[in-house]
């Protein structure tokens, strides 16, 4: 298993930002949860893109959303469980999730 921990060559920068963040959540009596999400810990650690990715672990992703933020997993998750179909019926296109993207 792994240690959550930053990896030796970690951007600084981030760190302290990070620290910062949780440093206010503290301050304005604000929770964070239980702790820093797991993704946030796996991207410090440097294992975010090797973890969350996995072709062999296709949700693991979304688990990681889930620990931040569950409705937005949930409906995610949703998206997934529909068929060709019903996807299609949702009327989704890539431009809604990126301004940047064509319609």
């Amino acid at each position: 298993g792994g240690a959550y921990l930053p990896r030796a060559n970690a951007d600084k920068e981030r760190l302290s930002l990070v620290g910062r963040f949780l440093l206010k959540s503290v301050l304005d009596d604000h929770p964070t949860g239980p702790g820093p999400s797991s993704f946030l810990l796996e991207f410090l650690s440097g294992a975010h893109e090797t973890r969350a990715f996995r072709d062999s672990h296709p949700t693991y992703a979304l688990q990681l959303l889930a620990s931040a933020d569950p409705v937005c997993a949930q409906s995610w998750s949703n998206l997934l469980r529909l068929t060709d179909d019903e996807l299609a019926a949702t009327m989704l296109a890539l431009g809604d999730f990126d301004d940047a993207l064509p319609d």
